[in-house]
């Protein structure tokens, strides 16, 4: 996960990366590294209209789900860093988004665990699961028709 943000070190992108190899190790260590870079790109992309199915839009929360979590097992010093370095894709999400009318992403065999709230986290406690509960505000048919299909949108 290639942080683009001045503000995180070599050494802190390391240790990020190292923590959530650790919690999830199918991560791997290149797709750790790239991991807050691919969540504001991904902002970007649902800003813009979000155009590709709904794996790739679980695939992008579940990206910035894993960073939510190693959150809570950092340092407070490196947690601060990496949520201020999350903290505006993050607005820019919520602005671009909308909650789903009707249930959530994540399905019966597919929990999504609170870790609970670290002292001093800036992020909104629960947003791990609230972002399956989110959908763009402009979307293509691959995924308007892949919500459709799950019962989460009506036509």
């Amino acid at each position: 996960m290639e942080f683009e943000s001045p503000d995180l070190t070599a050494t802190d992108r390391d240790e990020i990366a190292t923590m959530l190899l650790r919690n999830d190790p199918l991560i791997g260590k290149k797709d750790a590294v790239r991991l807050s870079d691919r969540w504001s790109r991904f902002t970007t992309e649902v800003e813009e209209g979000y155009e590709l199915t709904i794996y790739d839009y679980e695939n992008e929360l579940d990206g910035r789900y894993a960073l939510w979590r190693v959150a809570n097992d950092l340092a407070p010093r490196l947690r601060d860093k990496l949520e201020r370095v999350l903290e505006v894709a993050d607005a820019r999400f919520l602005a671009a988004t909308d909650p789903l009318p009707m249930g959530s992403l994540i399905g019966p065999r597919r929990v999504v665990a609170d870790p609970g709230q670290a002292a001093g986290s800036r992020v909104p406690k629960n947003f791990g699961s609230q972002l399956y509960t989110r959908v763009p505000r402009t979307m293509g048919e691959d995924l308007r028709a892949d919500l459709v299909d799950r019962g989460l949108l009506r036509r």
